[in-house]
């Protein structure tokens, strides 16, 4: 067996703003700060439209998705004010926000991201939002074609 060393300069880090983001992001930057590695820090917005199989049914639910949009990306603006101080020692960061489901925003985002891992939480939503919506990670484990961490936020 021949062991190659990869190299980790890109790690990409899907986040969904709940309280245990933190413990996820901390592990990432300190794996990142290990390996000189860029982090980008990713959320889809989830497309409504898709959730009913492309039919819209109200014309206020276009507008509601533009809330939606809009409200992602002022929470992300709010969470790098709030940890500003943790992320401004780190210089190469980036953030990006798109739109559709979220498993598969996550999977082109790595990909057209160039990333060499993906670190991401074990759940962003619980009980019966699950049941119905099923497990990101899992899917993105799935599928990815590159490594992906899967972090327990309770235990990282």
């Amino acid at each position: 067996m021949t062991v190659v060393k990869k190299e980790i300069k890109r790690i990409l880090v899907p986040v969904v703003f709940s309280e245990k983001t933190g413990a996820v992001l901390s592990l990432a930057l300190s794996l990142a700060d290990k390996f000189d590695a860029e982090v980008i820090l990713f959320h889809a917005v989830e497309d409504l439209a898709l959730l009913g199989g492309g039919y819209v049914p109200h014309p206020s639910a276009g507008i509601f998705q533009k809330e939606m949009e809009k409200h992602a990306a002022e929470v992300f603006d709010r969470f790098f004010w709030e940890n500003k101080e943790d992320l401004e020692k780190f210089s190469r960061l980036e953030k990006r926000i798109s739109t559709g489901r979220p498993a598969e925003e996550i999977l082109k985002a790595a990909e057209s991201g160039r990333c060499d891992l993906v670190i991401m939480g074990t759940h962003g939503r619980g009980g019966f939002e699950r049941v119905l919506l099923g497990s990101v990670a899992e899917r993105v484990v799935r599928k990815s074609r590159v490594p992906v961490m899967v972090v327990n936020p309770d235990t990282a």
